[in-house]
């Protein structure tokens, strides 16, 4: 052991500071010392060897991050709440380099987070603020919502319709009476009234009806009927087609009368929240004008053919027609024709004067025409068939109490039209004078004893 170390010149060592040691003689205690020197030297030089790998590969992590961001569009941003967090991980006592792993960001960004604690944390507070605002419930209106509450409460007490220009009307004229500063409740807080009250639109209860299955056999055979013994009939023809047979659509015409009430929409309302136990055996009611009264108004009889259709809508109101002035009827819509009746009632002489003043026109181009209509009483009658049969036309009748399934007006154009008149009368009721006018006018007809007089108010 009297020989030094040393390193073999053919070594490769790529460490400038590499021992180079010459052999020498020297006494045993020296020779220790000099190998305890060289221990020392090499764990210092493998020391510095691995700090310099580990810099070296933290700096190349570094500038690959940087040249991943590097002409990148868009930076990613942190909002105030994610930086708080990092900052109270830090206060948690997580180590910082750890910190910035577990969340993928660099560990410079928590560096300079912690010299804006401050203004993170002031910035995170007040989106929390605003976040909490944002969700709490507002009670601008409460006041309002429990009067009109009540008020719908009593309303539905009485059988009163509860619609939503019912609740909008009212709720301006209690805001009103509240506050008295012109300002008025916007549609917007109608809907949040009934989500907050749980309010549901209900349908009134339905008499029962004969379930329309019964009428199957009836109907196949009424078609059959109708096709074998009329339609396939007159092949001789000089005017008999092959597809459509006796009668092409334009030949074919549907006559049928859709009542129109002063309120027309009576089968809907509003209705406050029912309790649990009570929902089974609960109905739904809206009290009606009166028994009839939704004929007494005004009945629209619609006729039309599927193709080249020109027949007018026939109005028939309530009354005789003799108060009416040469200026009023002069403003009749040309597509129109007025007609008057004691009931507003498609009776028998009105249905035989619609014959002559708008079907006849309407079907003088055709050498005949079959017309289809229900069994109305004025419709089954002689005269009526006679004044038909005078202008080439054949009476067709449809399966009894089922004209919602073979009569396209009733369930068609008929359901339609009443449709668009309610939406109108909607928008016009939006404004709270009308709707008082309107009730008012309601209460007068109810109460009236006075026929004549009852005619005055309807045509004002």
């Amino acid at each position: 052991m009297h020989r030094f170390w040393a390193h073999s010149k053919e070594s490769k060592s790529s460490s400038s500071d590499s021992l180079k040691f010459t052999a020498a003689p020297t006494q045993s205690g020296s020779v220790e010392n000099d190998v305890k020197e060289v221990l020392k030297q090499l764990i210092s030089d493998a020391d510095k060897v691995c700090e310099d790998k580990e810099k070296d590969a933290n700096k190349a992590a570094n500038q690959l991050s940087k040249a991943g961001r590097r002409g990148s569009k868009k930076r990613k941003q942190y909002d105030f709440i994610f930086k708080a967090k990092i900052l109270d991980q830090i206060d948690q006592g997580i180590n910082q380099r750890d910190v910035a792993l577990q969340n993928g960001i660099d560990e410079s960004l928590v560096s300079k987070w912690k010299g804006q604690r401050k203004e993170i944390i002031d910035g995170a507070a007040s989106k929390h603020r605003k976040l909490f605002a944002k969700n709490r419930k507002s009670g601008k209106h409460n006041q309002v919502f429990v009067r009109l509450h009540a008020k719908m409460v009593e309303s539905h007490r009485k059988g009163m319709k509860v619609s939503f220009s019912w609740l909008y009307t009212h709720a301006n004229k209690i805001k009103m009476a509240m506050d008295n500063d012109g300002s008025r409740i916007p549609k917007a807080a109608i809907v949040k009234f009934i989500r907050q009250y749980k309010i549901k639109l209900r349908r009134v209860q339905r008499k029962k009806r004969t379930e329309k299955v019964s009428f199957i056999p009836k109907l196949m055979n009424w078609h059959c009927t109708l096709r074998e013994g009329l339609i396939k009939t007159g092949s001789q023809k000089p005017n008999y087609d092959s597809k459509w047979g006796r009668f092409p659509p334009e030949k074919r015409f549907n006559v049928d009368q859709v009542p129109l009430p002063f309120a027309i929409d009576r089968k809907t309302t509003y209705e406050v929240e029912i309790p649990k136990e009570e929902k089974r055996y609960h109905k739904v009611w809206v009290s009606n004008p009166g028994s009839g009264l939704e004929k007494r108004q005004c009945t629209l009889q619609i006729a039309f053919s599927p193709v080249k259709d020109s027949l007018r809508i026939a109005v028939i109101f309530r009354g005789t027609g003799k108060r009416i002035t040469a200026d009023e009827i002069k403003a009749y819509d040309s597509d129109v024709d007025v007609y008057w009746q004691e009931n507003a009632w498609a009776d028998t002489k009105m249905s035989v004067e619609w014959v002559n003043r708008t079907l006849a026109p309407a079907v003088a181009h055709l050498d005949e025409f079959i017309l289809f209509c229900d069994n109305l009483e004025a419709q089954v009658s002689l005269p009526f068939q006679e004044a038909v049969r005078r202008i080439n036309g054949i009476i067709w009748y449809g399966v009894a109490n089922a004209t919602d399934l073979w009569q396209p007006i009733d369930a068609g154009a008929g359901y339609l039209l009443k449709k668009m008149v309610d939406i109108e009368q909607q928008k016009w009721l939006e404004d709270e004078e009308n709707i008082e006018k309107w009730l008012a006018l309601l209460v007068m007809v109810n109460n009236c004893d006075d026929e004549m007089f009852k005619t005055d108010i309807l045509l004002l």
